[in-house]
């Protein structure tokens, strides 16, 4: 099924709030926060015009956006007029589970998410808080660098690490600006199911 769509909703991003244990007779169930169940219900049915008619039973990607109401602290005129990096709780995994939760029926299961990226801002200086989305069953080009297990340390890509110095120690090192492996074999995943092995430097 080919599926895209992007919508934005005005509310609050929130994280998904810790469930507390609770006794159900003889047996013991979990219970979501009232504030987060309340913040999932209002999402859902706000996001509910934007669905596909059928759940998604094939891979997916989602792209979240959430926005933050910006604190006085940064209200300031010398603070920037456009956006800026939300650094504060919640985390950024709890942002996207109470979306995802909240998008559930989307899906004919949550493993159908195969690739999720999320970004926490706060507002512009005229801007009113809000979650933005993009879903889609067009996966975008991927290439996953895996390496070895015993390899699996420092830095992966150059998105993760801008300031990585010549010699880091890692399994990735500059050569001329350029990240490189250190050592060892670099397997490569092209995005279309094809694997095969990077240059041993």
């Amino acid at each position: 099924m080919n599926f895209a769509t992007t919508f934005r909703i005005p509310m609050q991003p929130i994280g998904k709030g810790r469930g507390r244990i609770v006794k159900l007779g003889k047996h013991a169930g979990i219970k979501t926060p009232d504030k987060t169940r309340a913040w999932l219900t209002e999402f859902s049915m706000r996001a509910a015009r934007y669905a596909p008619r059928v759940p998604l039973d094939c891979p997916v990607q989602v792209s979240i956006v959430a926005v933050f109401e910006r604190p006085k602290r940064l209200r300031r005129k010398k603070d920037p007029d456009g956006r800026m990096w939300h650094d504060r709780r919640p985390d950024a995994d709890n942002v996207a589970k109470a979306v995802l939760d909240a998008m559930s029926r989307w899906w004919a299961d949550d493993s159908r998410v195969v690739h999720l990226d999320v970004v926490k801002l706060y507002t512009a200086k005229d801007e009113q808080p809000c979650v933005e989305v993009r879903v889609s069953t067009h996966l975008l080009p991927t290439r996953l660098y895996v390496l070895p297990q015993d390899e699996a340390r420092g830095p992966q890509t150059a998105e993760d690490a801008p300031g990585l110095p010549e010699d880091s120690g890692g399994p990735l090192r500059r050569d001329n600006g350029a990240l490189k492996p250190s050592g060892g074999n670099l397997t490569i995943w092209d995005g279309d199911g094809a694997t095969h092995p990077g240059d041993r430097v």
